[in-house]
């Protein structure tokens, strides 16, 4: 089944897909949430531009593949791009003071692209003989929740290892905090704190907590705001790294993949 270089490439094709899409719809709801205070209600339709275009566009390119107008090889090429820039442009406007709007156009490209991309399951099982079409159906949902599960392990391993890098750098650099306060906020990170990218509100409640509050409890949430951010945009951009390497998989399709109908059950 894995000889055919239409089942084999599409299929790690598939994985990056799901990959980045998990990842992706992981990462914006963490970012309003946690930086913008969205409820998981305005975090949904923050979310809306992607899933809008993401079902237009798939539509369009089904037609457009059905018409033999393109191929699904440059329709996913294009589509793997698309989603690359998205996620640039998503990256980009993550920071403090924007609305969920502004992350519109960069949802939309990465939607356009996921759309493209939606192509893939047809193209892998449709280039299955008759008598492999089960297992191949098989094989892309496996490589497809596989994708799914390490994009958001990887998206979240990314955001907390940059988080807490650029927590411990902005620590280090303060102007506010003593040496003192250093050595400890330093020294509680290093012993094996459980991390977790919490809102500036969050913050402000682990820290009275601790019992510690005034321009030194201001001072670490700012730098937690800002190593937050950091993480955000660097899990982000993975994303659209991981974006290229299918598209690079995806320029490894058949142009002509030889395509066998599916026989009636």
């Amino acid at each position: 089944m894995l000889r055919d270089r239409t089942t084999r490439v599409g299929s790690w094709c598939l994985a990056v897909q799901f990959l980045v899409t998990a990842g992706v719809l992981f990462l914006v709801p963490v970012f309003v949430q946690t930086t913008l205070d969205y409820d998981a209600l305005r975090s949904g339709l923050t979310l809306l531009p992607a899933t809008a275009t993401l079902i237009v566009a798939a539509a369009a390119f089904s037609a457009l593949v059905g018409a033999r107008r393109a191929t699904h090889k440059s329709i996913i090429v294009v589509g793997f791009l698309a989603i690359a820039g998205g996620a640039v442009q998503v990256a980009l406007m993550l920071g403090p003071g924007i609305s969920g709007l502004d992350l519109a156009p960069g949802l939309v490209l990465a939607g356009l692209g996921l759309g493209a991309c939606a192509m893939l399951p047809d193209l892998v099982q449709s280039s299955a003989r008759p008598d492999n079409v089960s297992d191949v159906a098989g094989l892309s949902r496996s490589v497809s929740y596989l994708g799914q599960s390490v994009g958001v392990a990887l998206g979240g391993v990314v955001l907390l290892g940059v988080l807490l890098s650029s927590f411990a750098a902005g620590v280090r650099d303060s102007q506010v905090l003593t040496g003192q306060q250093k050595s400890v906020v330093t020294q509680t990170v290093e012993s094996g704190l459980q991390a977790a990218a919490v809102s500036d509100a969050q913050a402000v409640a682990v820290l009275a907590d601790k019992g510690i509050t005034g321009p030194a409890a201001d001072e670490l949430v700012r730098i937690n705001a800002a190593a937050r951010v950091d993480g955000l945009r660097a899990a982000v951009l993975a994303m659209g790294v991981l974006a290229l390497i299918g598209m690079a998989l995806a320029m490894r399709l058949p142009r002509r993949p030889r395509l066998h109908s599916v026989p009636d059950r």
